[in-house]
């Protein structure tokens, strides 16, 4: 196959050269539209307009994207959550961190995040034991975060399993419902998540500062007020 000047195959008819990162996008939708077992490189391949073999140049076999999507995905939450855990900063401050850093991540990376959720029961037997010890450790550190956030007096003395997999559970399911092109930014879905962590959705009075100033940190009402 010829090769662009940077070493990447050139596909027939001179289309631009496709790229390791490309293939990992338009895979990761096709698999999260189509199913995983129903998806092969030829489908892959029929996007670019090529053939397989330049999709094979970069991927032997789909089996090897659906790893290098976990593997990225995994990597980025692990390199987010080493910065916080490297921080000083107080528990309450680290959890939203994380659980921000997860929004931003996730909204930019839909269809990836469909695929690291719903098909890690697809790959290969050492890459599925590999994901699943790096989401333990990822799971265990944020719930270490929550024991000292009880320690601290700022979180419930809640069973931090328990605790941690329900705060998991409003940024990993985000592929059910988040629209990357929708009407909420992920702005918008970090602060409402960050308030449901912080103070749940019961409405309360905002206590007032000693200058008579509302301390609501609501991310509607603080919109509507602005």
């Amino acid at each position: 196959m010829l090769q662009s000047g940077d070493g990447q195959p050139i596909p027939p008819g001179g289309r631009q050269p496709l790229s390791r990162d490309e293939i990992l996008r338009v895979a990761a939708r096709i698999f999260r539209d189509n199913g995983y077992r129903a998806t092969n490189l030829q489908k892959v391949a029929d996007h670019f307009g090529v053939k397989r073999p330049a999709i094979y140049y970069w991927f032997p076999s789909k089996a090897d994207i659906l790893v290098e999507i976990h593997r990225r995905f995994l990597a980025e939450l692990h390199g987010q959550l080493n910065t916080v855990m490297a921080s000083d900063s107080p528990a309450d401050d680290k959890m939203v961190s994380i659980l921000t850093g997860q929004v931003g991540l996730f909204a930019g990376s839909i269809a990836e995040l469909a695929v690291f959720i719903g098909n890690e029961v697809e790959l290969p037997a050492e890459a599925r034991a590999e994901a699943q010890f790096a989401k333990r450790q990822y799971q265990q550190a944020l719930e270490q975060i929550y024991r000292h956030g009880v320690e601290e007096g700022a979180f419930a003395d809640l069973d931090p399993h328990l605790a941690v997999s329900a705060l998991l559970g409003m940024t990993n399911w985000m592929y059910r419902w988040y629209r990357e092109n929708g009407r909420h930014s992920a702005d918008d879905v970090s602060a409402v998540i960050a308030h449901l962590a912080r103070q749940g959705y019961a409405a309360r009075p905002a206590p007032a500062t000693a200058t008579g100033e509302s301390t609501d940190d609501n991310p509607r009402t603080a919109r509507s007020s602005a």
